[in-house]
């Protein structure tokens, strides 16, 4: 899995998350499947080569194409999928306009980065200047690998390794089930949905002292995430009603129960919930044609200002950072590309950056994303909702509009 620094002046790429490092994913799909659309990331199989972008007319594609990997089906049933909204297959051409060179990023603040492809998934720590560090872990199949903070522990559906010793991976448990496993911080404990291969089902979420080697508790849910401050586990459970669900020092609480037929509308889903602390969370509702977001009183998450089609308005891909201070989240009118928003949850300051891309996080005082280079800096003709082709990473500085490019990759890629 090769990071290249240098590409040609102009050049074509490609792109689609599983949340990442933080505590979030690594959802990966073919890159006839993703686009900066999902909430989730999507991996594929792709070589960076050195024509001039927007040249070709990009193959017709389904609008909602099916999951290409396990961690991508898990994340259709809970979080973000690749149907749910960005960069994705368009029949319109590419822009025959080659965007401007973005410049390197020169910080060499750290952050892991996560690939999948055919020969697996791997976790590598790179500097924001591109610079390849080490590699942390790497399985065999396309599925999500969980990091803890510190970097010293892995978990994947081979079990735990300890990076610190070098050792190799240990099963544990019930490990070969792991789909989606998160460390909960300044802990000995992750929360992991469990995957039923038989039923193709999540089957429930299990917390486990990884240095016990035990299971402390499981859950019939959903949707798992942990609360970035305080290390709150919540999940979705039931559909009629939607209960969303909290873990907080031995204690399970019901959050807030939703109906699943709104009265005023129709059918709808809850489809996510992401943690801040114990009493602070956000959950999404999808339904035939919207994904929003909305926190624990019900009100809207940051809902941005739209002139037309003001009901279209859909979101995905929501974050926090370790430190609870900002959320990062993609939002996309109808049949539009996908925008990097980003809001201050101190001063309660949302800004809509000038690119599209997918699957942002903060990390390291920088906005990270996936993105392609035919698209990442809006222009008329590429305005109208497409295929990710090609894969890199970019970053901005928080308060800034400074694009830069950490790399591009020969397959999916994401800030973990």
């Amino acid at each position: 899995m090769r990071l290249i620094t240098q590409p040609p002046r102009f050049f074509r790429t490609a792109t689609s998350r599983a949340s990442t490092l933080a505590v979030l994913s690594l959802a990966l799909a073919t890159s006839s499947v993703v686009a900066c659309k999902t909430g989730d990331a999507a991996r594929a199989t792709t070589t960076i080569t050195d024509a001039s972008p927007g040249v070709e007319t990009a193959p017709p594609a389904p609008t909602e194409p099916p999951p290409a990997s396990l961690e991508v089906q898990h994340k259709t049933r809970l979080e973000r999928t690749a149907s749910d909204g960005g960069v994705g297959p368009s029949t319109q051409p590419a822009s025959p306009h080659p965007q401007p060179p973005i410049p390197q990023c020169e910080s060499e603040s750290h952050v892991v980065v996560a690939e999948s492809g055919p020969s697996g998934a791997s976790l590598t720590e790179f500097s924001l200047s591109g610079r390849r560090i080490r590699e942390l872990a790497s399985q065999p199949e396309q599925r999500f690998i969980g990091i803890s903070s510190d970097l010293e522990w892995a978990a994947s559906a081979l079990g735990i390794r300890s990076l610190k010793e070098g050792s190799s991976w240990q099963a544990m448990p019930g490990s070969k089930g792991w789909i989606w496993p998160i460390f909960v911080p300044k802990s000995n404990r992750l929360a992991t949905a469990l995957w039923d291969e038989k039923s193709k089902t999540v089957a429930g979420i299990d917390l486990v002292d990884y240095r016990a080697r035990k299971v402390l508790r499981h859950f019939e849910g959903t949707s798992i995430s942990v609360a970035p401050t305080d290390g709150a586990l919540f999940f979705l459970e039931g559909n009629s009603p939607f209960e969303i669900k909290r873990y907080f020092r031995g204690k399970v609480t019901t959050m807030k129960k939703i109906p699943a037929v709104d009265p005023d509308t129709y059918y709808f889903e809850v489809t996510e919930v992401q943690g801040l602390s114990k009493n602070r969370y956000v959950y999404r509702i999808s339904d035939e044609h919207e994904h929003r977001y909305y926190d624990q009183t019900g009100a809207a998450f940051f809902p941005g200002p739209r002139k037309d089609e003001p009901s279209h308005r859909e979101q995905y891909d929501l974050t926090f950072s370790e430190d609870g201070h900002y959320a990062t989240f993609t939002e996309r009118g109808w049949g539009e590309l996908t925008k990097i928003v980003v809001v201050d949850l101190r001063s309660r300051k949302r800004k809509e950056l000038p690119f599209y891309g997918a699957f942002p996080g903060v990390h390291a005082g920088h906005v990270i994303f996936s993105g392609d280079p035919r698209l990442v800096r809006p222009t008329p003709e590429n305005s109208e909702f497409q295929q990710i082709s090609k894969w890199a990473l970019y970053a901005v500085p928080l308060g800034s509009e400074r694009l830069c490019r950490v790399g591009l990759f020969e397959q999916p890629v994401q800030i973990q």
